[in-house]
């Protein structure tokens, strides 16, 4: 999405990647009532609130400290350089074309 939202390398547009770890997000809430007490325990001893987990997203979407840059990935808040498979043109022209085709089919249906 990137290269193409910035075709000659100027950063017009900012794309950004993150990952924001495991999350407290209340996903075991289908689980067996026998269970749930400790899956709450052990979500919450082992998982990040949403709130802390969200840091990622407002900090991307706010801070000046990537303001003109043209893409960046953060795990947890730590930048880090994203692998060679995601930045190979190469693989992002494949994925851009699956990905259309995907959507006409699913729009067509």
């Amino acid at each position: 999405l990137s290269r193409r939202l910035n075709p000659n390398q100027h950063a017009a547009y900012s794309v950004f990647a993150l990952c924001p770890g495991p999350v407290n997000s209340n996903i075991a809430r289908e689980a067996p009532a026998i269970f749930q007490p400790l899956l709450k325990l052990v979500f919450g001893i082992f998982f990040r609130s949403p709130e802390k987990a969200c840091e990622p997203v407002i900090y991307l979407a706010a801070s000046k400290d990537v303001e003109g840059k043209a893409n960046d990935y953060l795990f947890l808040m730590s930048r880090k350089e994203m692998d060679e498979k995601a930045t190979d043109s190469a693989n992002g022209e494949k994925l851009w074309k699956v990905s259309e085709e995907l959507k006409g089919k699913i729009l067509d249906a």
